[in-house]
């Protein structure tokens, strides 16, 4: 579980502002790509070659050189995140989320970190941008995001920076992890007896999964006091789940209603008045009832109409890149008109007990 985060009113002391995103994912280098593809109703959604499941374990694989592998892989994602930025940028404060530790395949926070920071240090596009002991690593999964805004207001509240980068990437196709998932004791959970991924073997489907895939974004952030902003984060929440999707009992969606809560209460607003909902769900009813039961624990009268829209629809399960694939999605959606309204509230759940919600405002 996650140390106990002090929510602060990041509306009554200056939210933030979007400055610049990047992002690649299964279905396009690019965020306006990658929204476009979504909303078109694209999926990324491919049977690995040359596998005893292959015809049964759908994945969704980012289309570069399938040569480069494990980390290396996640730097050079990270790359094309970065080439997606509009403009250049040189050394600021850098907050990394990347894969948990706790996942199969990887080993401790200090070996994941000097892996993945050793892959990055050889590419060119990175030099200069930060040193070593200059970054700041999250492994809280798909909350990680909401983390890490919470972080950047902080330092820019507290520093002397106007900017700090935010950078996020992930892989569930690594070979250790998929060998873990695919193995027995993760196959079928020894708790729950439940399977985690999605499956299609001719009859014998499987459809309380998700699918694999990977992703990298990267956010510029600052205070909108101090920019001319479009896309404000007014609130910030945190929640803790007491029955995470391991657990024996019954969960009845309190960290997300705290979270979503606490998010709502800083921005000055209800749910009730947001007219879409994003969350990290990728596949799994555990994640939907949950968001079901949220929502209904924090809206008292009855609403025409309050969508769940989710990007793993069309990517897969990214884990602790989903952040910023929501985020992406939201400011899509403002900026083509599709967007149900000038608000939009973002809703992650890990596998763990952690619980994050964050709201945005489109200013026209």
């Amino acid at each position: 579980m996650n140390p106990k985060i002090q929510s602060i009113s990041i509306s009554q002391s200056s939210p933030l502002t979007v400055l610049d995103i990047g992002f690649v994912s299964p279905l396009a280098t690019g965020w306006k790509e990658t929204c476009a593809a979504i909303k078109a109703g694209y999926d990324a959604f491919v049977y690995p070659h040359n596998s005893a499941y292959s015809s049964i374990y759908p994945i969704a694989r980012v289309p570069f050189d399938e040569t480069i592998r494990g980390f290396t892989r996640l730097a050079h994602l990270l790359r094309l995140a970065q080439e997606n930025l509009d403009k250049k940028y040189g050394s600021m404060p850098v907050l990394l989320a990347m894969p948990e530790t706790s996942r199969g395949g990887l080993i401790s926070e200090t070996a994941t970190h000097d892996a993945l920071f050793d892959a990055i240090a050889t590419l060119p596009a990175f030099h200069g941008k930060f040193l070593r002991d200059q970054i700041t690593c999250f492994y809280q999964g798909r909350t990680s995001f909401a983390h890490q805004l919470h972080k950047a207001h902080e330092i820019l509240l507290t520093g002397d920076y106007e900017q700090v980068m935010i950078m996020s990437v992930d892989s569930l196709l690594f070979p250790q992890t998929l060998n873990a998932m695919l193995a027995d004791h993760w196959d079928c959970d020894p708790i729950l007896n439940k399977q985690r991924l999605l499956t299609n073997d001719n009859g014998d489907e499987h459809t309380d999964g998700f699918i694999p895939a990977e992703a990298a974004g990267i956010v510029v952030v600052g205070l909108a006091e101090n920019h001319s902003p479009a896309i404000q984060i007014d609130g910030i929440g945190f929640g803790d789940e007491p029955a995470p999707l391991l657990s024996k009992n019954i969960c009845k969606g309190d960290g997300l209603a705290k979270a979503i809560r606490t998010a709502c209460s800083q921005a000055g607003h209800s749910l009730k008045d947001y007219p879409v909902r994003i969350a990290s769900v990728s596949g799994e009813q555990y994640f939907f009832q949950e968001a079901t039961l949220a929502q209904e624990r924090n809206i008292s009268t009855k609403t025409a109409h309050q969508p769940l829209w989710h990007p793993a629809s069309g990517i897969g399960e990214t884990g602790a890149a989903v952040g910023i694939s929501m985020l992406a999605m939201a400011i899509d959606s403002f900026q083509q008109g599709y967007a149900p309204g000038d608000k939009a509230i973002c809703h992650l759940s890990s596998d763990n007990s952690d619980r994050a919600a964050f709201t945005l405002t489109y200013k026209h």
